[in-house]
């Protein structure tokens, strides 16, 4: 995973890319995985059932691990794989079947590689010995240009869900009409790796830096977090989703904690109509019909 320093380019941390490309190997059970969820054989395909405490994030971490009752406001926030062996991005419902996320969660630029939207799930709630379930892709699309180039400020993916999640099981976070700016206060909601069984929330951090059409901020960002949704409130006070974690920064002298700065990548309705635009397109990436 590459880094550089503030106000060098940074070379964008990939966070899961190697898993993705690792995926697309595993064609029997990843064969066998896609084909049940096509037929609807595992409509609500379970969290694993392990009970027990989460994992304790590093010392030294800006984030705090929520508990049970906490996340449940925050039901929006979940996981996203694209095959049963893949590890996981952050993800957001914005609408009872839409899902936003990271492109590069989907995608790999160098390869061409897209993910097959029935293989791809969402696990909205996700915790440990919980009781959500996953809900299948039916249609994928990423922003413009990106696998001609991997664009920084075109690290966006939309999934359009098979089945609409039920309002009792998450309530969709949509995305911010104002544009993010220098100096806005923010907080992260993730799923790291070095914590991935329940969600972690980092508040306060700041927007701090315009970087290739992203934004550098002062919040941490480790591998897993690719896809976390940048919260702002709106003039109401309501939660909206300003921008979506990218890669990351490191930080300078080495700084305290683990991982680096995050680079989020800004969305609002305008990408977001481009987004869903994308879902709709010929040629779009979209699950087989029957299913």
């Amino acid at each position: 995973m590459a880094q550089s320093s503030v106000p060098e380019l940074p070379q964008e941390d990939r966070m899961a890319q190697g898993d993705r490309d690792r995926a697309r190997r595993r064609t029997v059970l990843g064969a066998v995985f896609g084909a049940a969820l096509l037929a609807g054989l595992l409509p609500g395909l379970a969290v694993s059932g392990e009970r027990g405490a989460p994992r304790a994030l590093p010392a030294g971490s800006a984030r705090v691990l929520l508990s049970a009752p906490q996340q449940a406001g925050y039901s929006a926030v979940g996981q996203v794989r694209t095959g049963p062996k893949a590890r996981h991005c952050t993800a957001t419902l914005i609408a009872p079947d839409l899902v936003l996320t990271a492109a590069h969660c989907v995608s790999n630029p160098g390869t061409g590689w897209v993910a097959q939207p029935y293989r791809t799930v969402f696990w909205p709630a996700y915790r440990k010995g919980g009781e959500a379930g996953a809900v299948a892709a039916a249609a994928l699309a990423v922003a413009g240009r990106y696998l001609e180039g991997a664009a920084l400020a075109e690290d966006l993916a939309l999934l359009r869900l098979k089945a609409p999640v039920p309002a009792e099981v998450a309530r969709p976070i949509p995305v911010a009409e104002a544009p993010l700016l220098r100096g806005h206060p923010l907080e992260v909601l993730s799923f790291g790796y070095d914590a991935p069984d329940a969600l972690a929330r980092e508040a306060p951090c700041e927007a701090l830096a315009p970087l290739r059409g992203a934004m550098v901020t002062s919040c941490e960002a480790v591998g897993g977090m690719s896809g976390a949704p940048v919260i702002v409130e709106d003039a109401e006070g309501r939660l909206r989703v300003a921008a979506v974690v990218s890669s990351r920064l490191a930080r300078a002298g080495g700084g305290a904690g683990p991982g680096g700065r995050a680079v989020v990548v800004p969305v609002g309705p305008e990408a977001l109509a481009r987004l869903a635009a994308g879902l709709a397109a010929p040629g779009a990436q979209a699950a087989p019909s029957g299913g």
